[in-house]
C-alpha cells in the first residue's frame, strides 16, 4: 500500500526541456520515480530503489505516439502521464535500468528528428512571442502618447507601465526561447559531426 512519505509532489518549472529531464533522472538517482507531471510544473514521485529508474525523452508526431508508446512499454519503458509539456509531441518514457531493452535507444537519425521537432515547436512560439511583444509595445506608447498629451494622466502612466511591463516579461521569454533554438540547432550539428566519426 502506498502511503503518503511515498509519494511527494514538487513544483519545478523549466523553460529548457533537456533540463527538465535532467532534474527528473537525479530524483531518479535518489530513488524517486515520476509518476505524473501536472501542467509541466507539479511533479509526482513515488519511493523506489535509489538509481533503480531513469527516465528519456522521445518525441513523435501525434498520429505515431500510440504505437510509439506500445513499442517502447515492449521495451520494458513506461510511458508517463502528463497534463502539458508545452509542445504536445513530447513522451516521457521511464523504465527499470535492469529491464530496457536496447532496441528503442535512439540512434543519431531519432536524436536529430527529435530536436528538429522541439525546434519547430520553438519557432511557433518565437514568432507568437514577437507578434505579442510588438503589440505589448505598441500598446505601451500608444498610453505614454496618450498621457504626454493630457498632461501626465496618471492613469494612463500607470496602464503604460503595466503593459510595458508584460512587454519587457515577454521579450524576456522570446529571448530565452530563441537561446533555446540556437543551442538545439548546435546539438543537431554536433550529433551529425559525432556520428560521422563512428561511421
Amino acid at each position: 500500500m502506498k502511503t503518503e512519505k511515498n509519494i511527494i509532489t514538487k513544483a519545478k518549472f523549466f523553460f529548457d526541456i533537456d533540463k527538465e529531464f535532467d532534474y527528473i533522472n537525479e530524483m531518479n538517482k535518489k530513488g524517486w520515480k515520476l509518476l505524473y507531471n501536472k501542467w509541466g510544473i507539479f511533479m509526482t514521485f513515488e519511493k523506489t530503489k535509489p538509481d533503480e529508474y531513469f527516465t528519456i525523452m522521445h518525441t513523435e508526431s501525434k498520429k505515431n505516439i500510440a504505437k510509439v508508446t506500445a513499442f517502447a512499454a515492449q521495451c520494458g519503458y513506461e510511458s508517463i502521464p502528463h497534463t502539458m509539456d508545452g509542445f504536445g509531441e513530447v513522451l516521457y518514457l521511464t523504465g527499470k535500468k535492469s529491464g530496457v531493452s536496447d532496441e528503442f535507444v535512439s540512434g543519431a537519425n531519432e536524436k536529430i528528428n527529435v530536436y528538429k521537432r522541439l525546434n519547430k515547436k520553438l519557432f511557433s512560439f518565437i514568432i507568437t512571442y514577437i507578434i505579442i511583444d510588438l503589440l505589448f509595445v505598441a500598446e505601451t506608447a500608444c498610453y505614454i502618447g496618450a498621457a504626454i498629451n493630457t498632461d501626465y494622466d496618471s492613469f494612463l502612466l500607470k496602464l503604460s507601465v503595466f503593459t510595458g511591463a508584460f512587454a519587457l516579461l515577454f521579450i524576456g521569454f522570446t529571448v530565452k526561447l530563441a537561446s533555446m533554438f540556437r543551442r538545439y540547432r548546435k546539438k543537431i550539428k554536433q550529433i551529425k559531426q559525432d556520428s560521422m566519426i563512428f561511421e
